[in-house]
């Protein structure tokens, strides 16, 4: 039997801020990676620790950085796939990000796995339900699934060098995790190549000040060992499916 081609993906979480002077060069770095790699990189900005912002920040942000970034001294902090380079899980030069993401591009995982998502908005209550659909293409064990919420096209004042952009344009900021800030085992396993969905999850977003058609939905899956991630996607909220 032929072997399944694998479509390698990454995400990049950046530890950022609106009193971050040198943030908006990182998110600069972030989008040409961005272009180049298309929707096999996904990037998500954590507003933590202390350059960011009330407005921004999450109680699941603040455990991230907690867990991964504990010295939390220097702003921006790239992490990639939550690999554990030389340096640790993060790289505050962000200049090196890029080269970080191709190293983890051409990396042989040792789980192989997809992860594809499909979203159900609804407009009369406010709410969503995000389903799962899984293909192992090997047989992985101690593996777990992280979904967040994300938004972008935030127009809000963002400091950068000495001064301070009044309409800066803030994306892929993590609002909350959907299925809790350290995910959901997944315990079953079915046939190899063969799509298995999880359980559809609901969230609702009464109360919330997001805009729902800037809204997307990330979701990853992790070694529960490692912390590596395996697989990432993310789709829109609103008018489009996997």
């Amino acid at each position: 039997m032929e072997k399944p081609e694998i479509k390698n993906t990454v995400l990049l979480e950046d530890f950022t801020g609106v009193n971050c002077s040198n943030c908006p060069a990182a998110h600069k770095y972030a989008e040409d990676a961005k272009k180049a790699h298309g929707a096999k990189l996904v990037i998500v900005s954590i507003h933590a620790g202390p350059f960011s912002s009330s407005s921004f920040q999450t109680e699941a942000g603040k455990k991230y950085q907690e867990h991964f970034y504990p010295a939390n001294n220097s702003y921006p902090a790239g992490m990639v796939s939550r690999v554990k380079w030389d340096k640790g899980f993060v790289e505050t030069n962000s200049s090196l990000w890029s080269t970080l993401i191709n190293e983890r591009f051409i990396q042989n995982y040792s789980m192989n796995i997809e992860l594809e998502l499909s979203v159900n908005y609804s407009e009369e209550d406010n709410s969503f339900t995000v389903e799962s659909i899984i293909t192992p293409l090997s047989k992985p064990t101690d593996i777990k699934l992280q979904l967040w919420i994300t938004e972008s096209n935030i127009e809000s004042p963002q400091k950068d060098g000495s001064n301070i952009i009044p309409n800066y344009i803030h994306n892929h900021v993590l609002r909350d995790a959907v299925n809790g800030i350290w995910g959901e085992d997944i315990s079953e396993i079915g046939e190899i190549g063969v799509p298995f969905s999880m359980t559809s999850i609901s969230y609702s977003l009464e109360g919330k000040n997001w805009k729902s058609e800037n809204l997307n939905i990330v979701g990853f899956i992790f070694d529960k060992n490692t912390e590596a991630v395996l697989y990432v996607t993310e789709i829109p909220l609103i008018n489009k499916e996997y």
